[in-house]
């Protein structure tokens, strides 16, 4: 598909891929909406062409005030379609430690253990279990240790479930982001060009649109810390086929692209 005189949608636009998307576009004589959280002009992508607009990718109000100002500052001018390059990839694994105080010197460590004993001696004088008088010390899982500095230190020996507002916050970007850049964009193409009729010789049908999603390799071979961005990143890919599907009667053509770092 020629992308010359048409208008172009392009997230996450200011760097890495979606930056280079930019830059191939405007070589190509398209309009090129950059759409990003910072709006501000770069200096890396000067094109008279090459418009900026803020925009949440996740944030449907944010996305739809975002369109409408490409829009208005192309006015008349025919959509080619939509390169989807934001994304987010907060790494961590599903149980991690928590935040820690740096570690205690070792003659702490040797005072809470001599505690620790003392205080299992005590209570198995009075229980039959001296296993049970150990787990039930008020010592751990964490503990309190005063150095001859009179530093305080902590060492927390449990594990902590891995945060829900940053797995949440990874699939709106990702996952909410793709669908409603998508869905949004695709409302566009199907209205300027309308539907094909079902005998129509595919030969003589124009092209219509394209829109290109971001997956990642993470999706089918995601690392340890790549929960959230590597199930997101699946997901986008289940997303492809069906709404591929639905914009075929338009003519528009949807895929995803997959990365690797």
């Amino acid at each position: 598909m020629d992308p010359a005189g048409l208008v172009w949608i392009v997230t996450g636009g200011k760097s890495g891929l979606g930056a280079a998307v930019v830059q191939a576009l405007d070589a190509r004589k398209a309009y090129v909406a950059v759409l990003d959280l910072n709006a501000s002009p770069d200096d890396n992508q000067p094109g008279a062409n090459v418009a900026h607009f803020q925009c949440d990718a996740g944030d449907e109000p944010s996305v739809k005030h975002a369109l409408e100002g490409v829009k208005a500052h192309w006015k008349g001018k025919k959509w080619g379609g939509l390169c989807h390059a934001a994304g987010v990839g907060m790494a961590g694994k599903v149980r991690s430690p928590p935040l820690a105080p740096p570690s205690p010197p070792l003659s702490c460590v040797l005072h809470w253990a001599s505690l620790t004993l003392t205080h299992a001696r005590r209570l198995s004088a009075t229980t039959a279990s001296p296993s049970r008088a150990l787990s039930s010390s008020p010592l751990s899982p964490s503990f309190p240790c005063q150095t001859p500095r009179s530093a305080s230190f902590v060492l927390t020996l449990r594990l902590s479930p891995r945060s829900f507002d940053v797995f949440q916050e990874v699939h709106r970007i990702n996952l909410l982001g793709s669908f409603l850049m998508a869905s949004n964009v695709a409302a566009v193409l199907a209205a300027q060009g309308g539907t094909i009729a079902r005998d129509a010789d595919p030969s003589t049908v124009k092209d219509r649109g394209v829109i290109v999603l971001t997956s990642s390799v993470s999706a089918t071979e995601g690392q340890m810390g790549q929960v959230a961005y590597g199930s997101s990143k699946a997901a986008v890919e289940g997303l492809v086929l069906p709404m591929a599907r639905d914009l075929a009667r338009y003519g528009a053509f949807l895929l995803s692209s997959s990365t690797c770092a």
